[in-house]
């Protein structure tokens, strides 16, 4: 079993077909492979577009524009292990030419062979070159972006998007929190608070397939700045919630903990992000009473809801060092379509849904401000009932309309959060 040429058809495949990173689990689950096979696997394949434009540039050394995009990958992730896994030379240039073979490239094999090995001849040029572009690895566009509307600090923000990110576990905070701090200290898993009570940030990463108190619902694996959206929208027991584009869970199941009696429903687009949703809330609750259904949000929805979480359709550029795929398969274009999407929820869902008095907190995983100031300042110009709600817990990430915490300014991904509050006509 060829892992490389594994690593390439899943990154060809996703090259092909816009699909995400996050399904790479399901394809390798298939292939009935060794663990430390499929964690290779998953290694070449997300620091493959991590490094994507890096290793751009240093095969741009030797290929022209005419080679085929499979011996493209292939080259690529040879580099990808000689400059930045730092696998042995013999190994990943052997294996990697082997790889031609499965992808039925078998022209390919001496150009990759006579590549690698140049590289390795090369090695203190090649090095310099690719360490150069490391830091700052996106595409031109993202860059240019990043520069207009951050002009002081776009070089921390790209070198912060690139940067591995940390787990960060929320605590139930009806159950014993004891029992998880007490298994973290028996197995040397080191941990930091945060200034969220029920956040802990992990000093490594921890895989929860087995683990029993995750399984039984002790915590939940979510992002800081994703869980500042439970604490914001304070849920009590006679709240009637709605929570939009809900999948996979994680606002949702922190709703369920703070107000286990409220009237709450979740509902998504995509069926197999709602499996995932309901499997996370049968974890914290076998009878839990959460309403979760499919529905497409620009159309309209039955019912009134005194407050709603709109985890809007976005870009994701905030979340680019979690899926580094989303920086190589994201377009400018794409920009414009999302923006116009989340205007069409958000209207939708502002006029048909959320009772006066109530409370729409607006959020999204970006950090453009096409697809969040900008997007509300153009609602609240179309609708003076409208009052945007001061947040105290994210005071020194506010903005003009709303907050945008950025990965350079803390540990989690870059969010945007705006909590509107609808007023009656008189």
């Amino acid at each position: 079993m060829n892992t490389r040429a594994i690593a390439a058809k899943t990154i060809l495949d996703i090259l092909d077909n816009k699909y995400s990173l996050l399904t790479i689990e399901q394809k390798l689950v298939k292939l009935n492979l060794l663990e430390q096979d499929k964690s290779f696997i998953k290694l070449l394949c997300y620091e493959f577009f991590r490094h994507y434009y890096s290793l751009e540039k240093i095969i741009a050394l030797y290929l022209t524009q005419k080679t085929k995009v499979k011996a493209k990958v292939l080259i690529m992730l040879g580099a990808l292990q000689i400059f930045e896994i730092k696998q042995p030379y013999y190994a990943t240039i052997n294996e990697t030419v082997a790889a031609c073979k499965v992808l039925k490239i078998i022209w390919a094999k001496k150009l990759v062979n006579r590549i690698l090995r140049e590289m390795t001849r090369n090695i203190e040029y090649i090095t310099s070159i690719y360490t150069q572009n490391k830091a700052i690895d996106m595409p031109e566009w993202l860059c240019d972006t990043l520069k207009k509307q951050y002009p002081n600090d776009h070089l921390v923000i790209a070198q912060a998007i690139n940067a591995k990110a940390d787990m960060f576990i929320r605590l139930n905070q009806n159950k014993d929190n004891k029992k998880v701090l007490d298994y973290f200290d028996k197995n040397n898993i080191g941990y930091s608070f945060t200034n969220l009570k029920d956040c802990i940030k992990l000093d490594q990463a921890i895989d929860v397939k087995y683990n029993q108190l995750f399984q039984q619902g002790y915590f939940t694996i979510q992002d800081i700045s994703a869980q500042y959206a439970g604490h914001i929208i304070k849920a009590a027991n006679n709240d009637k919630i709605l929570d939009a584009c809900a999948a996979p869970g994680g606002k949702t199941s922190h709703i369920l903990e703070c107000a286990p009696q409220a009237d709450i429903t979740a509902i998504d687009i995509i069926d197999k992000r709602l499996e995932l949703l309901r499997e996370n809330l049968e974890r914290l609750s076998e009878n839990h009473n959460v309403n979760v259904f499919k529905h497409d949000l620009t159309l309209p929805l039955a019912g009134k809801f005194n407050k709603i979480i709109l985890d809007a359709p976005c870009s994701a550029l905030g979340t680019i060092r979690r899926n580094p795929d989303i920086k190589v398969l994201r377009t400018p274009n794409d920009i414009q379509a999302i923006k116009s999407l989340q205007s069409k929820i958000l209207a939708n869902l502002w006029n048909n849904n959320l009772t006066d008095n109530g409370y729409l907190l607006y959020i999204t995983c970006s950090i453009l401000a096409e697809e969040n100031q900008q997007q509300i300042k153009e609602f609240l110009a179309k609708n003076n009932n409208a009052e945007i709600i001061e947040i105290d817990i994210l005071e020194k990430y506010k903005t003009s309309y709303g907050y945008q915490l950025l990965p350079s300014q803390q540990d989690g991904d870059g969010f945007y959060y705006c909590l509107l509050k609808k007023n009656p006509y008189f």
